[in-house]
């Protein structure tokens, strides 16, 4: 929990925790999938584009743009 609210810009709380599950909680498997992999199980990018066999620029894409609406549900959720 505590690099994924690094990477929305927050410190780690009780208050921000919930928030970030709830946020979590509104993404689709896909998308719930990468984020538990990269940030929670620590997959380094080398090893997350083998198993989602796609190139790491790709890999890195996805990951950005699942933080981007990531950070939009959280800060609605203020």
């Amino acid at each position: 929990v505590g690099d994924v609210l690094v990477e929305l810009g927050e410190e780690n709380s009780a208050q921000t925790d919930e928030r970030l599950m709830k946020a979590l909680q509104q993404l689709n498997v896909e998308e719930m999938s990468l984020m538990q992999m990269r940030f929670f199980d620590k997959i380094p990018f080398k090893d997350l584009c083998e198993i989602l066999e796609i190139s790491e620029t790709a890999a890195k894409a996805r990951v950005y743009r699942v933080l981007e609406k990531l950070k939009g549900i959280y800060t609605s959720l203020l």
